[in-house]
């Protein structure tokens, strides 16, 4: 597809990667660009968490037993997808979009 011609998938995690350690530290938002999205088969997920600890930017959660993601946050990076135990998390391309998600509130 020429309109999906962006091929990179950061795969950092929050704690070697300084853009990431600046975002959770409330420093920066997290923003990239991605042809990538996650999205997981009800039918196959169990709830497990493995995708919620493994999600660099907390896109991901457990509501009624199932996992969730949040698209607006969802960098597209396949964690989830490559560590689902049950194959319930896959990557869907995308038209390029820009994934940007203000830095979370930070107690000082």
């Amino acid at each position: 597809d020429p309109k999906a011609d962006l091929d990179g998938i950061c795969r950092c995690c929050p704690c070697c990667c300084g853009t990431f350690t600046n975002y959770f530290n409330g420093g920066v938002p997290a923003m990239s660009y991605s042809t990538y999205l996650a999205h997981i088969d009800e039918e196959k997920c169990i709830g497990c968490g493995t995708c919620v600890e493994i999600c660099p930017i907390d896109a991901i959660e457990i509501m009624d037993t199932v996992a969730h993601i949040n698209e607006e946050m969802c960098l597209g990076c396949g964690l989830c997808s490559h560590h689902c135990p049950e194959e319930a998390a896959q990557l869907e391309r995308t038209e390029e979009r820009l994934v940007f998600v203000p830095p979370p509130k930070v107690n000082t």
